[in-house]
């Protein structure tokens, strides 16, 4: 279900009460036209209209939680203008930020900024409800990244992070600021891989810390597992696998008590990590206990599992298959298009970034060993859905796919597919072609 935005919901409540727009705007000493521009997100109302609208309308807070998840995400977004890209750190400097996040130090500096620019009020005492809400936003915003990349939603999930990091000032019943401590560790999460989906690598370090340390405070053993493996796929992805295996160390501390996917998923964040060093034995070893470890997600599992299905583990082997054989020069054909054919087939189009990544890397390959036919199937497959992602991943896939169908100029059609690539590559002039 997608989250209503402020204009919606005013509209929803309105249209409940039976008022027109002009009786509403009448009870709150505001213009008809006011009203209008408000519920089409044209413009938004004081926050003592703001509180006037949700009383009127009955709304128990739901309007004015909604007035602030606006007014949050506007700021994010102009906070997010301000910031100027930074050089990537040290792994010294990342393992610092782990180890800090782990004994609840203090926020490095520029994560202390971003989030103490909070100046929207909370509630006098947080409710289940208030954090349902904020629970119920992470879905929303993961379909949406899983769909369109971290490009297009990165501003919101800061949006929201402001919000419920704003929440802990409030009061709390037995139980509801552990929870709100879970579900800040799992948006902040998100956060950092938003932004380093958009290239911002040393923001979504900062973040990843601020989420550990959330984890570390809900008590859950679980969340924290998943904090630190997605952590160590942003450290690989960054071309930094010794860092992201120290941090991933914090997860297998955990083994004993996470389910089999989780533990699954913990050996295939080794793999991609083994793959760049590169350390085939370990590599190789970890995918296979990745696979003894795997069964499908249930409803008996943690939300933030849901992610890792029988599509993701077979991607995810691919990937580190084939940046595998990049950095070691070994072409394993059979497993390596197996795992990747796979992944392709089964990912639904609502992942469209992991289908788009898989399916340019199995382009790649399929060039590389000059099965033509197989390749522009997979590439066309592969930039039809990049053109609808905005992610540095799926550019970097894309970008190896368009260097290695160059080897075969000749073909019509592959002149098309490098052609069409390099539009897409040309909204991101950071990402440069790499030889494979």
């Amino acid at each position: 279900m997608q989250t209503e935005t402020f204009g919606q919901t005013l509209r929803r409540l309105r249209q409940q009460a039976g008022l027109t727009q002009t009786c509403l705007a009448k009870q709150v000493g505001w213009s008809q036209s006011q009203v209008c521009r408000a519920e089409n997100d044209r413009s938004l109302p004081s926050a003592d209209i703001a509180k006037q609208l949700d009383t009127v309308l009955h709304a128990d807070g739901e309007l004015h939680q909604r007035y602030h998840e606006a007014v949050a995400e506007r700021q994010a977004r102009t906070t997010a203008r301000r910031v100027i890209r930074p050089r990537g750190p040290r792994r010294r400097q990342v393992i610092g930020l782990a180890g800090a996040a782990a004994s609840a130090a203090l926020l490095p500096a520029g994560l202390a900024r971003l989030i103490a620019e909070l100046d929207t009020p909370w509630p006098g005492r947080v409710t289940p409800s208030d954090v349902a809400a904020v629970e119920q936003g992470i879905v929303d915003l993961i379909d949406r990244d899983h769909r369109y990349g971290g490009g297009p939603i990165h501003h919101m999930v800061l949006g929201q992070l402001r919000w419920a990091t704003s929440l802990l000032g409030g009061s709390f019943l037995p139980g509801v600021r552990q929870r709100l401590h879970r579900a800040i560790a799992h948006l902040a999460d998100l956060a950092a891989w938003t932004t380093a989906d958009v290239g911002n690598v040393t923001a979504a370090h900062r973040l990843a810390a601020f989420a550990l340390q959330h984890a570390r405070e809900s008590g859950d053993p679980g969340i924290v597992v998943h904090v630190a493996s997605i952590w160590s796929r942003i450290l690989t992805q960054a071309n930094n696998p010794h860092a992201a295996l120290e941090v991933l160390d914090l997860a297998y501390r955990h083994t004993r008590v996470i389910p089999p996917p989780a533990v699954s998923m913990l050996h295939v964040m080794s793999a991609l990590a083994a793959a760049r060093l590169p350390d085939t034995t370990a590599c190789q070893r970890h995918l296979d206990l990745a696979n003894r470890a795997f069964r499908p997600p249930t409803g008996d599992d943690p939300g933030w599992l849901a992610f890792f299905t029988a599509a993701k583990l077979a991607g995810d082997t691919g990937t580190a298959l084939f940046d595998l054989a990049r950095t070691s020069g070994h072409w394993p054909e059979d497993t390596l298009t197996r795992s990747l054919s796979d992944a392709v087939a089964t990912y639904p189009d609502s992942r469209a970034r992991s289908k788009a990544v898989a399916a340019a890397r199995l382009a790649a390959f399929c060039y590389r060993v000059d099965n033509l036919d197989e390749a522009n199937q997979a590439a066309r497959l592969g930039v039809r859905l990049a053109h609808g992602v905005r992610s540095v991943q799926v550019a970097e896939s894309i970008a190896i796919l368009a260097d290695t169908a160059a080897r075969h100029q000749r073909d019509a059609e592959v002149q098309d597919i490098v052609t069409d690539a390099h539009r897409i590559l040309a909204r991101y002039p950071a990402i440069q072609t790499v030889r494979t």
